[in-house]
């Protein structure tokens, strides 16, 4: 484990690091993000999650 901060990744922190990121606001409200894994490799399929009760959920 690292120090908070010390870690660089740079597909995140990089230009075009979100793929895809969506949301709607009925309940629970659904989440879908997909981010770069490296420029070469491309993105990463789309990973889906809730916002139940304030609390973020694999969907």
């Amino acid at each position: 484990m690292g120090e908070a901060d010390s870690w660089f990744w740079f597909p995140l922190t990089g230009r075009h690091a979100v793929c895809a990121f969506s949301t709607s606001s009925t309940q629970p409200a659904p989440v879908a993000v997909s981010l770069l894994i490296t420029p070469s490799v491309g993105c990463s399929p789309t990973e889906n999650f809730r916002i139940d009760n304030g609390r973020i959920v694999p969907a």
